[in-house]
């Protein structure tokens, strides 16, 4: 099985930038980054079409997927508008039939479930990266930079993991591939710094200490 990740923009093409100079190249390679790590834990075979701040063109990132005889290709963004109170993810395929819808909604389901972010479906597009490759193809828009409220979450690294996490879901769900273990305490967490009972991220395999254990479970009780 082997899996195309392709963060949109990149190098001279910022993407979208939000209030606050954020800018979509950087949200989204962040996001795949994670992602393909997730994606190996599975014995999913992963290739990226950027690993870093470089500009790769449309054409491009399609081909590198067909030359290497990709499985699936999963383009990831961040969306825009011009009115700041747009907000939500949403999900796209080429067409409404085939394996693309099908993965699109499992991926848009997990991904509203992880953010709390609006839900704007799964769609169809004429997009380049959908049309060009030659294997099932999604793109996904993780939430609208443009939102004052959303930018402040795409710019938490915590979020960020959330996001990376809730497409994982979805692709697993769609593969029929059981989560593992370390996978779900990883989400758990995400979930105990998201609700201030730990105040940074840990490894899911990392030991704590007796003292930890004790100062977690007095915030609790607070």
């Amino acid at each position: 099985m082997l899996i195309v990740l392709d963060a949109g923009h990149g190098g001279s093409d910022s993407g979208a930038i939000g209030f606050s100079n954020l800018l979509e190249k950087d949200v989204v390679l962040k996001v795949t980054l994670i992602l393909a790590e997730l994606l190996e834990k599975l014995k999913i075979d992963v290739l990226l079409t950027r690993n870093n701040d470089s500009f790769i063109p449309l054409t491009d990132r399609s081909e590198f997927a067909n030359t290497n005889g990709a499985d699936y290709f999963i383009s990831i963004h961040a969306n825009a508008a011009t009115t700041i109170s747009v907000s939500g993810v949403e999900t796209y395929a080429y067409s409404t039939s085939g394996k693309s819808y099908l993965l699109a909604q499992d991926v848009q389901k997990h991904l509203v479930s992880a953010t709390g972010f609006n839900n704007r479906g799964v769609k169809t597009a004429n997009f380049y990266v959908l049309r060009e490759t030659k294997m099932p193809a999604i793109l996904i828009e993780i939430g609208f930079i443009s939102n004052p409220i959303e930018e402040q979450h795409l710019k938490d690294d915590n979020f960020i993991h959330k996001i990376a996490f809730g497409i994982y879901e979805g692709i697993a769900e769609y593969l029929n591939l059981k989560i593992s273990t370390e996978h779900l305490g990883q989400s758990a967490i995400y979930k105990l710094k998201e609700l201030g009972i730990i105040s940074e991220l840990h490894d899911a395999d990392n030991f704590v200490t007796w003292g930890e254990f004790a100062t977690i479970i007095l915030q609790i009780m607070n």
